[in-house]
């Protein structure tokens, strides 16, 4: 199976990227660029949360209560508006009292204001765990198989964005 954040790469068409970056006051390329950085963070974090039982467990009931993957359905009015999406709700279980900070450093590093970085944010983590939900409902294994397992291995999708991951986290 491909890494969850080349499915939800897939997903989002060209258009979806101009969709995006005029959320955010960028071009298409900076909204790839944007998403290639967000994501990776996303994953890392949810990967630690779900590194618990407890964490996994409110992981996988979210997704089974909520991401079913049919936000795709309608990806054009989520990128209009992404507040109908509860990115703000998942943002707070994903990052806790760090998402502020979070935003701040990606923007830093991308050269967006923190809330644009923020809406970014709030944007994507809809999709992701929709990405999640879906992959999980077409037979793509446990959420352990996909964010990548939670004895801090290199497999699944975590393992094959870590170079990603370290690109970002240089940046600081």
């Amino acid at each position: 199976m491909k890494p969850i954040g080349d499915l939800l790469r897939s997903e989002l068409s060209d258009d979806n990227l101009d969709q995006l970056g005029r959320s955010i006051g960028a071009d298409k390329d900076k909204a790839r660029e944007a998403l290639d950085s967000a994501l990776p963070e996303l994953l890392r974090q949810l990967q630690a949360n779900a590194s618990s039982r407890r964490g996994r467990e409110s992981l996988e009931s979210a997704i089974e209560r909520d991401h079913d993957g049919s936000i795709f359905n309608r990806l054009p009015q989520h990128l209009e508006n992404p507040d109908g999406g509860n990115g703000d709700a998942i943002l707070r279980h994903i990052f806790g009292s760090d998402r502020n900070q979070v935003a701040q450093r990606l923007g830093s590093n991308l050269g967006i204001d923190t809330g644009s970085a923020m809406k970014l944010l709030i944007t994507l983590a809809p999709l992701l765990l929709g990405m999640l939900g879906k992959a999980k409902g077409s037979g793509g294994g446990g959420l352990g198989d996909l964010l990548g397992g939670g004895g801090g291995g290199k497999s699944g999708c975590l393992g094959m964005l870590l170079p990603l991951v370290g690109k970002f986290l240089g940046k600081r």
